[in-house]
């Protein structure tokens, strides 16, 4: 578990960030006063009701109440976490991110194994231009020298110790097996990749996380392997070409999912350089959140045979849940026995772009593989169709794609929504995806006062410090003392670091449900003159309720022993007198 990100760093974060020119990069935004106005990226709309105030850090929908920070933005649109989302922030604004204990491993600790990595990769790639066979095999499969430098393509060669020897000057066997170039077996320690065409796994900012081999004598198996998990590589979280497509100029219209290193060197080799792939595993929810971050529109490319068929269908199995509305997925499978290689190669550029074009939508590629085998004239074929799709659509996370399969079910049966027995919609969705509710009739003071802070940080010069307002006791007050801390302290901050102060928090909740509303829907308070009046008045009536409180505990106190301190009669006289004064002000 990696370290926790210092709560005061995600406060400067935010105030350096720029959320206008971050959102701005996903959604067309327009000036409106001191705001930003677009339709909203989280739902269908016509009229924009999504708005941006860099003033306040915050953006918030009208329309389904949408709402949160730049980091919540990343993570609802752009499906980063949490701490990637974080990490992207900070390295958009030219922060390192901090970290404060955990067990993972710090990050100068990462460094040697970042830096073992690098080196292995130069190593290979000198070997591939050593290597006269190794580069016959490159330009039997069709690999320019160009494409070969671009993906950093290299060549571990034959022999069980090689790359140790090489390496051993820097760092040690022991880091070696950690980063998986060597293996061990039987007390011996031994090169993993020998013989094969070597292609640098990397992240979207270079860094070389793992490996992938590829056989050159077809009689070696197996034909690809992968590096191991190790601290810096999990094939569940890593896709293949994320760096290379950063690298493009232009905006990505619709990116291509497949199934290995080798199909995305191939097709960016023929041109098409909008490809990525899974390294041997089940497409993930991370992967589709990755992808997410450069469009809305995916294919999914597989092979054709049974083991293709079900890769494709696992796919939209974890699709379903990080589906956003306006995402459009499309699912090919190639003739049996080809591949993105193969298919580009016999078929070229124009041949492989009609097939992408008649890819099949998301909605019937998944209505086509849940009716094989059913006869749908039978009740009994209905039944089990509603049976095979009420899960996989009670697990779908956009609500109008969800409605709107539902309904092409209930065509196919015959039934009413109602008949089917789904759970209801709205399960496990996030804040962004569900309505907005009911304004609150009569709000509280102090829910009130919260909502004017989180306005305007600025008003937490007007009050107490915090230790002096946690000794009035009454709801929500200790979390109105928090927020005046945070505000006293970073005098800067805005609301949306406010909030982030909370992630994961039970005040978040309330803090979100309090960001719904402007100040004017709660309590008809506009203009920051008015909000100051009503502010100074709030605190005087907290006052008020504290110095009460303090009076009947010093006159309860007198009661039961019959006397006070000397101390305690002056505090309790001069509480009196200041009750007196705080009861005659305005609001009082």
């Amino acid at each position: 578990m990696a370290g926790r990100i210092p709560s005061e760093f995600i406060q400067q974060l935010l105030a350096r960030a720029d959320l206008a020119d971050l959102i701005g990069r996903y959604v067309p935004l327009k000036k409106a006063g001191t705001e930003f106005k677009a339709c909203c990226p989280f739902h269908n709309e016509k009229t924009p009701s999504f708005t941006v105030s860099p003033r306040k850090g915050f953006y918030h929908c009208f329309g389904c109440g949408a709402h949160g920070t730049a980091i919540s933005f990343l993570m609802e649109y752009a499906r980063y976490s949490f701490p990637d989302a974080v990490e992207e922030l900070a390295k958009q604004t030219g922060l390192e991110v901090p970290r404060v204990g955990g067990s993972a491993a710090p990050r100068q600790e990462l460094d040697p194994l970042y830096e073992c990595m690098e080196t292995a990769c130069q190593f290979y790639q000198k070997e591939l231009a050593r290597s006269k066979p190794a580069q016959a095999y490159a330009h039997e499969r069709g690999l320019s020298d160009k494409i070969r430098e671009e993906y950093r393509i290299g060549y571990a060669p034959p022999g069980f110790e090689n790359l140790a020897p090489k390496l051993s000057a820097r760092f040690s066997k022991e880091l070696l097996l950690k980063v998986g170039l060597l293996s061990e077996k039987e007390n011996r320690i031994y090169d993993k990749f020998r013989n094969r065409l070597m292609f640098p796994i990397r992240d979207s900012r270079g860094r070389v996380l793992g490996f992938g081999g590829r056989v050159i004598d077809p009689e070696d198996k197996p034909k690809y392997i992968n590096s191991p998990e190790t601290p810096l590589f999990h094939k569940g979280r890593v896709l293949y070409g994320v760096h290379e497509l950063q690298q493009r100029r232009g905006k990505v219209n619709y990116l291509i999912l497949t199934e290995g290193y080798m199909d995305v060197v191939s097709l960016s080799q023929a041109g098409v350089r909008n490809a990525l792939a899974t390294l041997g595993t089940a497409t993930t929810e991370d992967h589709i959140r990755q992808m997410g971050r450069f469009c809305r529109t995916f294919v999914f490319c597989f092979d054709g045979d049974m083991a293709g068929r079900a890769a494709g269908w696992r796919a939209l199995e974890n699709l379903l849940p990080v589906l956003r509305e306006g995402d459009e997925v499309r699912f090919a499978h190639f003739p049996e026995g080809e591949d993105p290689d193969s298919y580009i190669r016999a078929h070229g550029t124009s041949g492989w772009k009609e097939f992408v074009r008649g890819a099949e939508p998301l909605e019937d590629y998944f209505f086509t593989h849940l009716e094989q085998g059913l006869n749908l004239g039978l009740a009994s074929g209905k039944s089990a169709l509603v049976a095979k799709a009420r899960p996989l659509l009670e697990k779908v996370g956009a609500p109008v794609f969800r409605d709107l399969m539902i309904r092409r079910l209930c065509d196919t049966t015959g039934l009413r929504e109602d008949q089917l027995r789904l759970e209801p919609a709205g399960s496990g969705r996030t804040d962004a995806q569900r309505p907005k509710p009911t304004p609150p009739g009569r709000p509280s003071a102090i829910r009130v006062m919260i909502r004017l802070l989180l306005e305007y940080p600025g008003l937490a010069r007007l009050a107490p410090s915090p230790e002096d307002l946690k000794v009035i006791s009454a709801p929500g007050f200790d979390l109105f003392a928090e927020i005046v801390g945070l505000s006293k302290k970073n005098p800067d901050t805005t609301a949306g670091a406010i909030l982030e102060s909370f992630r994961g928090q039970e005040a978040e909740k309330h803090l979100n449900s309090l960001m719904r509303w402007t100040p004017v829907e709660l309590s008809g308070v506009k203009g920051e003159e008015e909000v100051h009046a009503v502010f100074e008045q709030g605190m005087r009536r907290f006052r008020l309720q504290g110095v009460r409180q303090r009076i009947g505990i010093l006159e309860d106190k007198q009661a039961e022993k019959g006397a006070l301190s000397q101390v305690e009669q002056e505090e309790l006289a001069n509480l009196r007198k200041e009750r007196a004064e705080l009861a005659r002000a305005p609001g009082g």
